[in-house]
């Protein structure tokens, strides 16, 4: 395998782990997960790290309905969130943190996604606005860590739809306007917001 290649990931589980590393060893610009499309739990996958693998480029999602995990984080990945994401309907893991991912979160993130209990996407250059669905996601149970992205817009008062219990950081965007006060959001204190335009 050389540099500046692009492949795809369809190993069975027990083997995942060990084909990445050999991928990331190689310096490979792209890389599509999927999986395998039988009946048998042995050959789903559940859970995705790839974790300080120095793994640089795009990454796609092919056939990943089984997916409950996905960690990608303290790499170089890079582009959009492909839409393809949102079709991993069982995720309730998600740490993108400390990438270069950038644009928009892809249109139905929340509304799809609503089995997620903790969403990590700090640390990278995500823009645009935080989506309203994202009060959607009721099963939150640890963090919600949105900070040190260009996210920019209002903070959108469904936020608020969150558990009470949830941690919300939004610091270090390109927010602006007034906090709301309602439910998830009430008395945050300033610092779950500094860093912003505000």
């Amino acid at each position: 395998m050389s540099c500046g290649s692009h492949h795809s990931l369809n190993s069975s589980p027990s083997s995942f782990n060990s084909d990445a590393a050999k991928l990331c060893r190689h310096g490979v610009e792209a890389i599509r997960l999927t999986s395998m499309t039988d009946d048998n739990p042995y050959r789903r996958f559940w859970r995705c790290r790839f974790y300080k693998v120095k793994a640089v480029g795009e990454i796609t999602f092919g056939n990943l309905q089984f997916l409950q995990t996905l960690d990608l984080s303290h790499n170089s990945f890079n582009g959009s969130l492909p839409s393809s994401l949102i079709q991993c309907r069982k995720l309730r893991n998600l740490d993108f943190n400390h990438n270069n991912f950038s644009a928009s979160l892809p249109d139905g993130f929340g509304k799809n996604l609503g089995l997620l209990q903790k969403l990590d996407l700090s640390y990278n250059a995500f823009g645009g606005s935080i989506p309203n669905d994202l009060g959607n996601l009721s099963n939150f149970q640890e963090t919600v860590d949105l900070s040190h992205n260009k996210f920019n817009g209002s903070i959108p008062p469904t936020l608020g739809n969150l558990p009470e219990r949830v941690y919300i950081d939004l610091t270090y965007n390109e927010l602006i306007g007034p906090i709301p006060q309602n439910g998830a959001l009430i008395n945050r204190g300033p610092t779950a917001f500094i860093g912003n335009i505000r």
